[in-house]
């Protein structure tokens, strides 16, 4: 993900929708456990924006809002 998303994203809403859509559907199944098991470890806030912040995207995950933020990216993975 790079910080132009913004360009294509309109708003923090439709974003777990764009990221879900670039991917296939192996990719999809790999993300989906990867976040199934993040969520599942009960890890807070800061770890979690600090596991996002590693993966190299330009983008940031404001705080308080990653936990949020996954679940609505898993959403989207399953949702196809």
């Amino acid at each position: 993900m790079h910080a132009d998303v913004e360009l294509v994203v309109r708003s923090d809403d439709e974003l777990p929708a764009y990221l879900a859509r670039s991917l296939t559907a192996r990719e999809k199944s790999i993300a989906s456990g990867f976040i199934e098991r993040l969520l599942a470890a009960g890890l807070n806030d800061e770890d979690l924006v600090k596991i996002w912040s590693e993966t190299g995207s330009d983008c940031y995950l404001r705080k308080g809002y990653a936990e949020l933020f996954y679940r609505e990216l898993l959403e989207a993975l399953r949702a196809g």
